[in-house]
């Protein structure tokens, strides 16, 4: 039996749903369209908008740099998708604001997975999918356990 290469296919995978997505956000003329991490951005916004976010909550929750979700923050700020504002309680600190043009986007592209999502399982039995999941978990524990020597 041939040798499988997991990395190609997960790499394969990826590629094809990046590309699908792409096309869908081609046909809807989507000029501005945001990054993966700005998308991921924009959802986590949407789901804590009754609570006050900020940098250092956005550093956190998706371990990066300061200097790197501050950059990513200003060139969302710059397509209109957020605002940073004074903190109404500490004006030391600067809250994230997600705007009308940001809550549109991400509906349009959570439509957009959506779909990309319901094209992906066709034909794929829930049994089959669970042992996907399944295993895509067990591979991304494989690689988060620290002093893991090939």
């Amino acid at each position: 039996m041939e040798e499988i290469d997991i990395l190609y296919e997960v790499k394969s995978l990826d590629l094809s749903i990046k590309r699908r997505l792409f096309e869908l956000h081609q046909e809807e003329n989507l000029r501005i369209c945001p990054s993966p991490l700005q998308m991921r951005i924009l959802k986590f916004l949407s789901h804590s908008e009754k609570n006050p976010v900020f940098l250092k909550d956005l550093q956190e929750h998706f371990e990066i740099s300061k200097a790197a979700i501050s950059d990513v923050i200003d060139k969302m700020q710059k397509k209109g998708f957020l605002e940073k504002s004074a903190y109404e309680k500490d004006g030391r600190k600067v809250q994230i604001l997600l705007l009308d043009l940001g809550r549109e986007m991400l509906s349009s592209l959570e439509e957009n997975a959506r779909c990309v999502r319901e094209e992906i399982i066709k034909d794929i039995s829930p049994s089959e999918l669970e042992l996907f999941l399944s295993i895509s978990h067990k591979m991304q524990e494989n690689l988060k356990k620290e002093g893991k020597i090939c």
